[in-house]
């Protein structure tokens, strides 16, 4: 007997393709909302992260043209502090939204 991958076992959520095809036709039942939650999530914390990777990108601009500017070098280093952090708490958030998610499907 040939035993699935744990990754091959998420028969239980639809998948993505699903989900934009139940929004596009209007097919859409109560038992889909916790689909639609989760991927909703997931669209905002890719999106905050991928803020928080070009904050990362200013703050890094702003504390090399510092060298100049000292008013700019310190803006740069706070702005590089709060993107990091930012970068940092949207991974922690993802993980956290997709072990919520296993243990409330019962993977």
């Amino acid at each position: 007997m040939i035993q699935k991958a744990f990754a091959q076992n998420l028969s239980l959520l639809p998948s993505q393709g699903d989900l934009v095809n139940k929004i596009r036709t209007g097919d859409i039942h109560l038992s889909d909302i916790p689909a639609f939650i989760s991927y909703f999530i997931e669209i905002s914390i890719a999106f905050a992260g991928m803020i928080a990777f070009l904050m990362i990108i200013v703050g890094g601009y702003q504390y090399i043209i510092g060298g100049v500017y000292s008013d700019m070098r310190e803006q740069g280093k706070t702005t590089l502090i709060y993107a990091i952090s930012g970068f940092v708490l949207s991974l922690l958030a993802y993980a956290i939204v997709n072990l919520v998610q296993l243990a409330a499907t019962g993977l």
